[in-house]
């Protein structure tokens, strides 16, 4: 009857074991679910983020664009401007730097 005891304490340590096997695989699957469901929304707000700075970098570029466009368009008015007033000189002033005298006055 020794053996048939150790059997049954054999056996009540096993069924112990694989219990506590199962209720920790249990516990496991509860935390994976977890983890799992943390990581979609870490993912979709690393989507949100990444389509915020995508569209953050496109105003940037657009106005980019713009200022160059605005450059451009002064850069024309100032050309212009310049060519303008460099017709109103008589012609022997054209290319010359008037001089300033000692006054601060201009003379040719």
């Amino acid at each position: 009857m020794g053996t048939l005891e150790n059997l049954e304490q054999l056996t009540d340590r096993l069924v112990e074991m694989v219990t506590g096997l199962r209720s920790e695989r249990d516990q496991l699957r509860i935390q994976v679910n977890e983890l799992k469901n943390q990581i979609g929304e870490k993912e979709i707000e690393n989507i949100r983020v990444m389509k915020e700075n995508q569209r953050n970098f496109e105003i940037l570029e657009r106005e980019k664009m713009a200022f160059q466009k605005e450059k451009s368009l002064m850069d024309g008015q100032m050309k212009s401007l310049y060519q303008k007033l460099s017709g109103l000189l008589p012609e022997d002033r054209k290319g010359q730097t008037p001089v300033q005298d000692g006054r601060g006055e201009r003379r040719p």
